[in-house]
């Protein structure tokens, strides 16, 4: 009993615990998402029609796909989670493409993808340019499920980074109690 007492004490006073609810929520959560991720089927999207544009959001971020309807723009991403790349075209398209399409006539199927508490995203799922298929459903729904693949393993690295960066911290905190 004493032993626990004195874990207990060493995890408090080293601040070990804080690394529980950072990872918890910066980590954990969002590749729960990305793990539970489904593309819904073709007849539950929503469909968009209008002239194609793209915004580059960042070097890190890429590229969103958007439709100018009207007066309004629409923006869309591929990304499979928070924080993700949003640019649709890898493998498909490259850069100068993009600005060959720009302002064609195109068709998008979106859904709305959660990804975090709260929070969800209009992920692209089809892409028609000129009635030409960019990107299709199926190519869509093979991305969501090889990110889900990966999800567990990001999980238990995740996990396992914390207890090792824990039990590092406790040792040291046990260290400078005990000599």
């Amino acid at each position: 009993m004493v032993l626990g007492c004195n874990l207990f004490g060493l995890i408090k006073k080293s601040g070990v615990w804080l690394f529980f609810p950072a990872i918890l929520f910066l980590m954990v959560i969002p590749k729960l998402y990305v793990w539970t991720a489904e593309v819904p089927e073709i007849d539950s999207l929503y469909k968009i029609e209008g002239s194609l544009i793209h915004k580059k959001i960042s070097n890190r971020k890429g590229w969103v796909v958007g439709v100018q309807s009207g007066s309004k723009s629409y923006y869309f991403t591929c990304g499979y989670g928070v924080g993700a790349r949003h640019t649709c075209y890898v493998n498909r398209l490259k850069l100068p493409d993009y600005k060959s399409i720009d302002g064609a006539s195109s068709e998008i199927w979106w859904y709305e993808q959660p990804v975090y508490l709260f929070y969800d995203q209009k992920r692209l799922a089809r892409l028609d340019v000129s009635g030409r298929t960019i990107i299709s459903i199926e190519d869509t729904k093979e991305d969501v499920q090889r990110h889900a693949r990966s999800a567990p393993w990001w999980l238990v690295a995740y996990i396992l980074f914390c207890l090792v960066s824990g039990a590092w911290l406790v040792l040291l905190e046990g260290r400078k109690d005990h000599g």
